[in-house]
């Protein structure tokens, strides 16, 4: 899963995450970001945790081609990813469509609630760009 070899005929960006607790803005060590390809989260890439500043290791996500974002088109300039965000005491995160554009570097960040004993997972949805309006 980590440290696949990249593709040279296809363009990156990267992705690091960044968790904090929504209360007290403190990083959240040890939680572990899942990084998916798809909607119904069945296609793991990437398996991370945070250090002790809350942060994961960068990591290369493929994007589209960069010409796709300097001419208007209808081409999505981007490629989009789904997390999972958990950790012991918390409310489990779900992040659909974080956005990662080629040779970009990209910062995640996520806000953990503390677990009230909620079953349910806060769900969060990136609008399109808006360098995309389908």
């Amino acid at each position: 899963m980590n440290n696949q070899p990249l593709n040279a005929s296809i363009l990156y960006g990267t992705l690091q995450t960044s968790v904090i607790q929504e209360f007290g803005k403190k990083p959240i060590g040890n939680a572990l970001v899942q990084i998916y390809s798809d909607n119904d989260f069945t296609t793991l890439l990437y398996e991370l945790k945070t250090d002790i500043h809350g942060l994961t290791p960068n990591v290369h996500l493929s994007a589209p081609p960069i010409e796709y974002s300097l001419y208007p088109n209808n081409l999505k300039p981007y490629s989009e990813y789904n997390l999972r965000i958990t950790a012991p005491g918390f409310q489990t995160v779900l992040i659909y469509g974080t956005q990662i554009f080629p040779t970009i570097g990209s910062i995640q960040p996520v806000e953990m609630a503390s677990d009230s004993g909620q079953r349910q997972p806060k769900i969060i949805r990136i609008e399109p760009h808006v360098l995309y309006q389908p």
